[in-house]
């Protein structure tokens, strides 16, 4: 069975466990249900700062501060921090996203579109709404999956041990995996849900890694993608290529 006909028979058929599972979830966790949905559904469409947010919601600010930290008290909602941030607790500067990644799914694609898998044509949702997003959508859940690769696997690869994991950010540049060591030292990743050259992302990534203010010293650089990967390395002992092999093996 496909990922799409999962998607319609699992989640998309009126009346099935997965149809239902959300909005149980947050009537068994919270009062307020219809204020922490539409915060959900805010961060599931990409509003993701608190400045965002707010405005998205016409919400003040002290208010909206105390439903997220409600949400992230029941894991439904990390917080996140650019990596490469001195004083990552005091930082105004993180950003918000859900936790759960069928949590985040139902609430980009499903919740606005209930009405139509009551209506039994969830089909028609599958085919206009989510099939033509779905390669951009599953790109940053594919981000989620290198940092806990990075975190829990990496040393079947050679990697060292992970003190913590992250992403980093900044006006001009992101890099979609960074990872302190504990042993000292940084690795940077660049994730590509499809296919990557080595010869034009590498330089790219070091480039930006250069911007982060990091220590270089001894950096490592690693490449994910779930398909295939073209070019070379330039025997380089700090890069690893990290293929659909490793990240999902049988």
């Amino acid at each position: 069975m496909t990922v799409l006909q999962n998607i319609l028979q699992k989640i998309l058929t009126k009346g099935t466990f997965l149809s239902e599972e959300s909005v149980f979830v947050l009537k068994t966790e919270l009062r307020d249900v219809r204020t922490y949905g539409s915060i959900l559904r805010a961060l599931a469409a990409g509003n993701t700062t608190m400045k965002d947010l707010a405005s998205k919601l016409s919400m003040d600010g002290r208010m909206l501060s105390s439903y997220l930290n409600t949400l992230q008290a029941l894991h439904q909602v990390q917080r996140e921090v650019s990596l490469n941030e001195r004083a990552p607790e005091k930082s105004r500067k993180g950003r918000y996203r859900i936790a759960d990644n069928f949590l985040n799914f139902w609430f980009r694609f499903v919740e606005p579109y209930v009405t139509l898998v009551e209506l039994n044509a969830g089909g028609e949702l599958l085919k206009q709404k989510i099939k033509p997003q779905l390669n951009t959508y599953m790109g940053g859940i594919f981000e989620n999956i290198c940092q806990q690769y990075v975190l829990y696997c990496g040393q079947e690869i050679g990697l060292p041990l992970v003190k913590r994991v992250g992403r980093i950010w900044d006006k001009d540049f992101d890099i979609d995996v960074a990872a302190e060591n504990l042993e000292g030292g940084y690795m940077f990743g660049e994730c590509k849900w499809g296919n990557l050259s080595v010869n034009a992302l590498l330089p790219k990534l070091q480039e930006r890694a250069g911007k982060t203010g990091l220590s270089l010293a001894g950096a490592r650089y690693l490449l994910f993608t779930s398909q295939k990967v073209t070019g070379e390395s330039s025997g380089s002992s700090n890069f690893y290529r990290v293929g659909v092999k490793e990240l999902f093996p049988d």
